[in-house]
């Protein structure tokens, strides 16, 4: 234990050689010589330096600095990675939410303008499945939406969705749409069950986008829900947001019976990612 207790510099100084030579007596020699063998004795059962001790060391702690600073590093990166890879609308296309109301009579328009019969249009609504699901004689009560291809090049339109609150709204299941260059996209009701309406569960409108999260029990005060429309394009998941709620009617359901079944039917409006 003593041994362990001394500095390197009592095992590793030089023996007292000299004072030795200087010794005349014989007990001097003796003492002389025991104070060599005891030196070298001391340095036989010192520990050994480590070579790589330090190096070892500087590993733990490189590697634990390494550790502490990818941990705080990690929101970061996160957050660069996001943006990063987050995708951006082909430069010229241009998106536009509409409402259609064809049950409700409204003098004046009767649907967003384009609609299905312009030649610049591709329409996906009624004639969707075949036979049609929709009610009869192609009855309307549903948002819309619109995709205009100003780009320079065929654009491809997939896995398309809305969703207003907790409502999520899949008319077009398998969506698989090539759109020419100068042409417009419309997608709108295709007939069907409702996925979540409150009002009357048994129609067959299924964009009924105006009666999502009870709004068919506000006739005067909006639920603020902003809808946000889901859309691939050419392998490209993008989200558009309609802040200006055309298609839930400003979160009220002008159109029910108890809020006066007024016409519901809204031009196109421009809406961003």
């Amino acid at each position: 234990m003593q041994a362990l207790e001394r500095s390197e510099s009592d095992y590793f100084s030089a023996p007292p050689d000299s004072n030795c030579k200087r010794s005349d007596g014989i007990g001097e020699r003796v003492n002389c010589a025991n104070s060599i063998g005891r030196f070298y004795r001391m340095a036989a059962s010192a520990p050994k330096p480590n070579p790589g001790g330090s190096k070892t060391m500087h590993r733990k702690v490189t590697g634990a600095t390494l550790v502490l600073a990818m941990a705080a590093s990690a929101p970061f990166a996160a957050r660069a990675l996001a943006a990063t890879t987050q995708t951006t609308p082909p430069t010229g296309l241009k998106v536009f939410a509409g409402y259609i109301d064809t049950f409700h009579p409204r003098k004046g328009l009767k649907h967003p303008v384009p609609w299905r019969h312009n030649p610049t249009v591709m329409f996906k609504g009624c004639n969707y499945f075949h036979p049609s699901r929709c009610p009869k004689r192609m009855r309307y009560d549903a948002g819309a939406l619109r995709l205009d291809n100003n780009t320079t090049a065929p654009m491809l339109v997939t896995h398309a969705s809305v969703r207003i609150a907790a409502c999520t709204f899949r008319p077009w299941p398998k969506l698989h749409v090539t759109v020419p260059v100068g042409k417009k996209l419309i997608l709108t009701e295709t007939g069907g069950k409702p996925p979540c309406h409150t009002a009357n569960p048994r129609n067959k409108d299924n964009f009924d986008t105006s009666e999502t999260n009870r709004s068919s029990t506000r006739c005067t005060v909006s639920d603020r829900e902003i809808p946000a429309f889901n859309v691939t394009v050419n392998g490209q998941p993008l989200t558009y947001r309609d802040v200006h709620r055309v298609l839930n009617k400003q979160g009220k359901d002008p159109g029910y019976i108890k809020c006066g079944s007024h016409g519901e039917t809204h031009r196109w409006v421009a809406i961003s990612p």
